[in-house]
């Protein structure tokens, strides 16, 4: 029946419609009023709009959500058009739909439904007003706002502010300490005036910290002339996880200078750090300004160090290791010994800092904590603790050296050979005696790096009769070092050029040949035909330096030979020598030799040969000749 009636104003004027469609609201039946209100609704007149909301309670729920959804300015018209009324149902209604929309254009009317005369309606609208900043600011009233919204805040904080001593409300009270640390120009005349109602009420407000909006802006009220001192002063009340988690929600803030020098004067500052328990609980994000808070507090240093210390437990990796710097910064000896549980960090860098701080102290650590470290740390703190406990004495550089690397071995060497020559020197004999055929070499190369060769000949000489090649070749070249070769040197090095094998042969050669004696460079033109490539080698090269003809023929016949590997040693006697001479047969070998290999490193030599003079490194290649790299001489 009503469908039927609604259809007759389908050609009528919409002011007509919305004129009947009003008075048949008032008076038609419960069936029927739905059917109406939509229509009202769906003319988009703000009178229309004003009809339906001040009959909302009697309408079906879809109706509340069609009118919120309508244009935000259609509703701020229709709402301001029933504010002056005193209709009760109708003030209800607007109150949903603020609370609904919560957009920052209702403010002005929450403003003013405070003043009214009721004391329910008043405190239902402070409540929605503060969701309402809450939602256009953020919990800590630091979003930012364009120029309408922020002048439209501004003055409705300032009415709501300018009415309290009417309507006593605390929710008006909280959006003003949101905005305190950033206010309008109307807001700030109201917290300039020290006897204002609402600036004398502001100073309560930070009393009700069980509120997470208060707790979330501890912090950053502790500058403010009316809230700060009123944070300082119940900041001890924080006792739970939920509570320490919204304090350190802005714990960025903690790092602010003004903050923390405020943060110094807290009465009871052992009672605003959570325990160990609590601290545990925290989310990550709080966990990490946790150390923060700690050393802004004016906490003693024996309590701080505790409290750090159990940050140890925390799972933020960044509390843990804020933890560690901190720590890090304190002189304070006890600070030293918490620092060890975080060396066994899983996180390395924090791992990293403990350790560093504990080897960066004047004192020494002692060999208990030493042991601790290098039983028990992480693996990057285990190797820095064998390296440092290395340095102390020949012993314990000796139980760990083979664990270095060479650069490492040679520091720590040095270091020792300086500080405990004689003990470092026997201790280094024993090693070329007893140790095993890695150690052994190690420690020749060691001798050599350190130029303590002369101080073990004895050894070093024994050393070549060993059945390993690669430790009798090594002891050869090792006594190359000694400045003067002794009559037993020569003669040992001389037997060997003549009678050894494979590399000791040639070593040996390169050695006596080193030092210019020309018995030595005579006995060496019988070898310059042999058939180890190595050795032939070595041999060319000393009689190049010394009698560079009779070389130079050696070195025409040895790039000449069939042998690609007499070849191959015949180019790096060339490179070696820089000789001029054969600078033809490098052209030719480098132009039309059979092996790849050898073509481009006759074409590196003659670079070096017809070019200014410079390093350049030897091209290896893949080849139809397999030669070993450390056949390279050849």
């Amino acid at each position: 029946m009503i469908r039927s009636r609604l259809q007759l104003l389908e050609n009528e004027p919409p002011i007509a419609v919305e004129s009947i469609l009003k008075g048949a609201l008032d008076h038609a039946e419960p069936n029927e009023r739905t059917e109406i209100a939509e229509l009202l609704v769906h003319l988009k007149r703000p009178k229309a709009l004003s009809a339906v909301i001040g009959n909302m309670h009697r309408l079906e729920k879809h109706i509340h959500q069609k009118v919120c959804d309508e244009d935000i300015f259609l509703l701020i018209r229709a709402a301001n058009s029933l504010a002056d009324e005193a209709n009760p149902i109708a003030v209800e209604n607007l109150l949903d739909i603020a609370e609904h929309c919560l957009n920052w254009r209702f403010l002005p009317l929450l403003a003013h439904l405070l003043t009214l005369n009721d004391t329910q309606h008043s405190a239902r609208s402070s409540e929605v007003m503060l969701s309402t900043v809450v939602e256009l600011v953020g919990d800590t009233g630091r979003r930012c706002l364009d120029p309408d919204a922020a002048d439209t805040l501004d003055e409705a904080l300032f009415q709501a502010g300018e009415s309290y001593r009417t309507h006593r409300q605390n929710d008006v009270l909280l959006a003003l300490a949101l905005i305190a640390m950033n206010p309008g120009p109307r807001v700030s005349k109201i917290l300039a005036e020290t006897d204002h109602p609402a600036t004398l009420a502001l100073r309560g407000i930070v009393e009700k910290v069980k509120l997470p909006l208060v707790r979330r802006n501890l912090l950053r009220w502790l500058p403010h002339r009316i809230l700060g001192p009123q944070s300082l002063r119940w900041m001890h009340r924080l006792d739970t996880e939920e509570a320490f988690t919204d304090l350190l929600k802005c714990g960025h803030l903690l790092r602010t200078p003004s903050r923390r020098y405020a943060l110094r004067r807290i009465d009871r500052p052992m009672r605003c750090i959570p325990d160990a328990a609590i601290a545990a609980g925290l989310p990550e994000s709080a966990q990490a300004s946790l150390p923060h808070l700690i050393n802004a507090v004016g906490l003693s240093t024996t309590m701080r160090i505790r409290r750090l210390a159990d940050c140890v437990a925390l799972r933020s990796p960044l509390g843990r290791l804020r933890a560690t710097q901190s720590l890090a910064g304190l002189t304070h000896q006890s600070a030293i010994q918490v620092l060890l549980p975080f060396t066994r960090d899983g996180e390395p860098v924090v791992a990293s800092i403990a350790t560093a701080t504990i080897f960066s102290q004047p004192t020494k650590p002692n060999n208990e904590i030493m042991e601790q470290l290098i039983r028990r740390g992480h693996q990057r703190t285990r190797h820095q603790a064998r390296l440092r406990k290395s340095g102390n004495d020949t012993n314990s550089f000796f139980s760990y050296w083979m664990q270095f690397s060479p650069n490492e071995r040679w520091t720590l060497a040095r270091y020792l050979l300086v500080t405990k020559r004689l003990s470092f020197l026997s201790a280094l004999e024993h090693q070329l005696k007893e140790g095993d055929r890695a150690t052994t070499l190690a420690a020749i190369s060691l001798a050599r790096r350190l130029n303590v060769i002369e101080n073990l000949e004895s050894v070093i000489i024994s050393l070549i009769e060993s059945d390993d090649a690669h430790i009798a070749s090594a002891s050869i070249a090792a006594l190359g070092q000694i400045p003067s070769h002794t009559t037993q040197v020569k003669e040992v090095l001389r037997v060997i050029m003549h009678k050894g094998k494979g590399r000791s042969r040639a070593n040996a050669v390169e050695v006596l040949l080193n030092r210019g004696d020309p018995i030595d460079v005579t006995a060496a033109e019988n070898l310059t035909e042999s058939r180890e490539n190595r050795l032939r080698a070595n041999a060319v090269r000393g009689i190049v330096n010394y009698r560079p003809q009779h070389g130079a023929a050696h070195l025409k016949n040895m790039l000449h030979d069939t042998d690609p590997l007499h070849r191959i040693s015949g180019l790096w006697v060339t490179r070696r020598t820089e000789c001029s001479v054969v600078k033809d047969d490098v052209h030719e070998l480098a132009a039309g030799d059979d092996a790849l290999i050898i073509r481009k490193r006759a074409s590196t030599v003659e670079r070096i040969l017809t070019g200014p003079r410079r390093v350049v490194p030897m091209v290896m290649a893949e080849s139809d000749v397999t030669v070993s790299t450390s056949e390279e001489n050849g």
